[in-house]
């Protein structure tokens, strides 16, 4: 595997983030006209954001490609160190502003997978590549929510992932990556269709997309801001999108910005589901649906 195939994989991650970024209107999410539910970013945090972050996840994909051991704890242990760095030059990039830190952790280690089955013979491009990647996305992070949720009690300032575990028994984005992003590869990859895209707009297909996670994902973005709740809430209008016909209703421009201002008025953000799209799109690239 070439640095210029690396280069490559780690491209299509930060095309993902800009993609995802960029797809409007998003009810309660930053896109390229508001900052949905949130004060302290916009559009352009997350581009700055997403170039910051570029060198990190390179090195994610590099330590995948080079990684001599077969076990998949001791490769998980060293991509948490890079994520970590990679954390701090998005917090130093951003003034402090935490835009990327959930693809972080799934990106890190979608890269290292796909590097490291690169180096073994797989080659991109492949209706049923984003299928191999996710299974050695599983192979590496088995365990992962056993270890991570162990003795909480105990933990004196848990995390918002860690504190929705012990109050709710939800996973949140570790149990999407342990299960190898089952959410994404059933509900999301198959809307990534060649002829909806050149008829209806990758735009719109990728707001289909995300209707779709928000109305399946258990989002803990949206569960750590308004409870069960608001979950149920985000859910219910999500449903009732795709039941309307989604974007294939002429209408649906209008009712995901009035979905917006909704959700800016019950501060909820489905950054969870924002997450998994980005996923999706990296997926779709893998797969030469993109």
């Amino acid at each position: 595997m070439s640095y210029q195939d690396i280069f490559t994989i780690t491209n299509y991650a930060r095309q993902a983030m800009l993609l995802e970024v960029s797809a409007t209107p998003k009810p309660g999410l930053v896109d390229r006209l508001n900052s949905g539910a949130h004060k302290d970013m916009n559009y352009h945090t997350f581009l700055t954001s997403s170039n910051s972050v570029f060198k990190g996840l390179y090195s994610c994909a590099l330590e995948g490609a080079t990684f001599k051991e077969n076990g998949g704890p001791k490769l998980l242990a060293r991509l948490r160190e890079i994520g970590k760095e990679c954390e701090n030059n998005m917090l130093r990039a951003t003034g402090g502003v935490n835009t990327h830190k959930g693809l972080i952790f799934s990106f890190g280690i979608l890269l290292a997978a796909t590097a490291r089955l690169m180096e073994n013979g797989m080659k991109l491009g492949y209706e049923g590549s984003s299928e191999i990647i996710c299974e050695e996305v599983k192979r590496i992070t088995k365990g992962l929510s056993r270890g991570d949720f162990q003795d909480l009690s105990h933990k004196k300032k848990p995390t918002h992932g860690e504190s929705i575990y012990v109050n709710y028994g939800i996973k949140g984005i570790r149990g999407e990556v342990e299960e190898g992003f089952p959410t994404v590869m059933h509900k999301g990859l198959p809307l990534f269709k060649k002829k909806d895209i050149k008829e209806l707009g990758l735009n719109s297909v990728l707001l289909q997309v995300l209707m779709t996670f928000i109305a399946y994902n258990q989002d803990t973005n949206i569960i750590f801001r308004g409870g069960m709740e608001g979950l149920s809430y985000a859910q219910e209008e999500a449903y009732s999108f795709l039941s309307s016909g989604g974007v294939y209703n002429k209408e649906y421009y209008r009712y995901l910005s009035d979905l917006n201002d909704k959700f800016i008025e019950k501060n909820i953000s489905p950054g969870g589901s924002a997450d998994l799209l980005a996923v999706a799109i990296f997926l779709a690239f893998a797969d030469g649906l993109l």
